[in-house]
């Protein structure tokens, strides 16, 4: 058995379901455990063997998908990527997170300026862990039975994932610290990537997500007649997947975001 593939598409009425049936799990990876232990960890040649697989068979349901299709990552597991993941020239497809996925931060094999980008300028940047180019109608969400929960105290300015090993449904973890680190140390120049990031697109939808210590910017959305609606967004060096404890002030908290109609 190859180490990745894709399932036969299967009918359900109209509409072709291309799901990952021999995706990777991860090996009971807490990807909510942002202690500066779990963090600082050490990616093994497996993982990376794992994430760059799974990226591959990503974008290989991606370029297959015609208009009525939706690629799912399956519910109740968790997945480890490589950057790149890329929807291009796609029309009326829904790209579904359901289950959590989980961004490698090596830098070594992470892709650099391989994707069309017209923010940058001819920049060159690391690519977006997901991005969106050239598409409309296209919906990203999560319809899993246990999406991610968020608890926020708006008076303390913190933010905490409530029961993250049952509820992790629709998670996009960038697995940021190392980038950070990185620019924080003068290691390398500030080209850190984006963790979701929509460019020249319409009529997007992006709901239902939570997206947790991206690299660079989380969320950015350059399209027209658009609605990004309940994602929540978590950023902090030092966040702890334990519900008894809350990230600090410097978190940024976007819960529940409504746009609707984006003027982009």
């Amino acid at each position: 058995m190859p180490l990745f593939s894709l399932s036969v598409a299967v009918a359900d009425r109209s509409i072709t379901m291309w799901s990952f049936r021999n995706l990777e799990e991860d090996d009971d990876y807490d990807y909510v455990d942002d202690t500066e232990e779990a963090m600082d960890q050490k990616w093994t040649a497996w993982d990376i063997h794992r994430a760059m697989n799974n990226t591959i068979a990503f974008n290989l349901a991606l370029h297959a998908a015609q208009p009525g299709d939706i690629v799912v990552v399956p519910d109740g597991k968790s997945y480890s990527f490589t950057g790149g993941i890329l929807a291009i020239d796609k029309y009326d497809i829904v790209i579904d997170f359901a289950g959590a996925s989980n961004f490698v931060p090596v830098r070594d094999i992470w892709p650099f300026d391989t994707i069309p980008n017209s923010t940058f300028h001819g920049n060159s940047r690391y690519d977006p862990a997901i991005a969106i180019f050239n598409c409309t109608g296209v919906t990203l969400t999560s319809s899993s039975i246990a999406r991610a929960k968020v608890s926020v105290d708006y008076r303390k300015n913190t933010v905490t994932l409530l029961r993250p090993n049952k509820y992790f449904g629709g998670i996009i973890n960038g697995n940021g610290k190392p980038w950070w680190d990185d620019v924080l140390v003068g290691k390398h120049k500030d080209r850190r990537p984006r963790l979701v990031h929509v460019m020249e697109s319409g009529n997007m939808l992006v709901e239902y997500l939570t997206l947790l210590n991206s690299p660079f910017w989380t969320l950015t959305v350059e399209c027209i007649d658009s609605e990004v609606r309940h994602v929540n967004v978590l950023v902090d060096r030092r966040y702890q997947s334990d519900p008894s404890h809350s990230v600090d002030s410097s978190s940024a908290i976007a819960r529940h975001l409504d746009v609707a109609n984006i003027p982009f």
